[in-house]
């Protein structure tokens, strides 16, 4: 399948496939993953975000994100995004209430912030509360370095994959 990034072009079944894509594999021993695998994982998730092939790889995480760009901001995201804290987020969503939270979060932000610096914010200030503020069509997953954990979240709805 070809993909581009103007989905409205494209039939109906091919524009459901095309979306960001958030893949992470954890080895608990902190081993990388065998070689090769990932490069074939990544291949195989190209088509559903042709516009960016991105990573994070450190002792034994690895996080691979494919982008679908669907808001002018996006195109200017990078992800996995790396939080003040060192939170490694990846979020494929829109937000429905950007000025809302902007507003609320304005030592940090502005109206130029993209979505994932927005929802970075909200995690650094609320912690896993803030996606009760987060108004739209999302799936997020964060990775925290220091406590070894991970944290995957969707909007209530659930439309996207996670």
């Amino acid at each position: 399948m070809e993909c581009s990034t103007d989905a409205k072009n494209q039939p109906e079944a091919e524009r459901e496939q095309i979306m960001s894509v958030q893949f992470g594999r954890w080895n608990w021993e902190g081993q990388p993953p065998v070689p090769g695998y990932i490069e074939r994982v990544s291949a195989a998730l190209a088509p559903y975000g042709p516009d960016s092939n991105e990573s994070y790889s450190k002792g034994g995480v690895k996080i691979l994100y494919r982008a679908f760009h669907t808001t002018k901001e996006s195109h200017r995201e990078t992800q996995p995004h790396i939080s003040p804290s060192g939170a490694v987020i990846t979020w494929d969503g829109r937000l429905d209430n950007r000025a809302e939270l902007i507003s609320e979060l304005r030592d940090s932000l502005t109206i130029a912030s993209t979505d994932i610096a927005i929802v970075a914010a909200a995690y650094e200030k609320w912690g896993s509360t803030c996606f009760a503020k987060l108004i739209g069509d999302w799936a997020i997953s964060i990775w925290n370095p220091i406590k070894r954990s991970l944290l995957l979240a969707k909007d209530p709805v659930g439309t996207r994959h996670l």
